[in-house]
């Protein structure tokens, strides 16, 4: 997928992909999330955004607080709420998206739990697609608009004609030592050994992707680490830095 960098651009292929998924039926669901979140890695600015937005996000909470048993008592049943705030609504939902996406969540069960209606699939992704995905598509392209708009918009990897830029070369060789810097931090941390060896494995592929100066891959796997970051609550200064000197290639 070609990274495209007009707002504009980004914002309609991710409407379109998200088209493609209200529209698709049960059966590639699965496939269709995946294409939604490559296009969301493959945007500059909706990589800024989602990076934003899951920064200060607590997903165990969220789920706590929006992933309720049914209120009847009913086993194996239950009520998927989502946060009345935008940011944390659009978090919320990619981390949804995210782990169905890599199979943490059965996405077959999850219907089955939130969205059962009449027992059938069919319905219960059909309640899915009005409830969760077509929410997410609205706030999304809600934020770009207003973002679009606002003063002082960051070119999140865009050229400033008064500002010197650095060599591609020199930008991702500064990645780097703040990529070993992260590992370090990470294998010293008080993590349980599957998370410290979950992240580990996405900072190995990002000090690649950086070595090879692959600017797409290093924005796809940062924003996972970014969600990791989050999901586990480790800091992500060196992260920051890292999205920083993104914006300036």
């Amino acid at each position: 997928m070609t990274t495209t960098h007009t707002i504009e651009e980004q914002m309609k292929n991710f409407a379109d992909r998200c088209d493609d998924l209200l529209q698709a039926k049960f059966i590639v669901a699965p496939s269709k999330i995946g294409e939604l979140l490559c296009a969301v890695a493959a945007a500059p600015a909706l990589v800024s955004l989602f990076e934003k937005a899951v920064r200060p996000f607590d997903y165990t909470e969220a789920q706590e607080k929006y992933m309720l048993p049914s209120p009847d008592g009913t086993e194996n049943r239950g009520v998927l709420l989502l946060p009345e705030d935008p940011m944390e609504r659009l978090a919320f939902i990619f981390c949804l998206l995210v782990d169905i996406d890599n199979r943490t969540i059965d996405f077959n069960l999850f219907l089955q739990t939130f969205f059962a209606g009449d027992g059938s699939y069919t319905e219960a992704f059909d309640l899915f697609l009005s409830q969760v995905v077509r929410p997410f598509k609205t706030v999304v392209c809600e934020e770009l608009a207003s973002k679009k708009t606002a003063a002082g918009l960051p070119a999140f990897g865009g050229r400033t004609a008064h500002k010197m830029k650095k060599s591609r070369r020199a930008v991702f060789g500064e990645m780097l030592p703040l990529i070993k810097a992260e590992a370090a931090g990470l294998s010293a941390s008080s993590l349980p050994e599957p998370d410290r060896y979950a992240g580990s494995l996405i900072l190995n592929e990002t000090y690649a992707a950086a070595k090879a100066a692959d600017e797409k891959e290093v924005k796809a796997l940062l924003l996972g680490y970014s969600y990791f970051a989050a999901v586990t609550g480790r800091s992500e200064a060196n992260i920051e830095k890292i999205f920083a000197l993104i914006e300036e290639l």
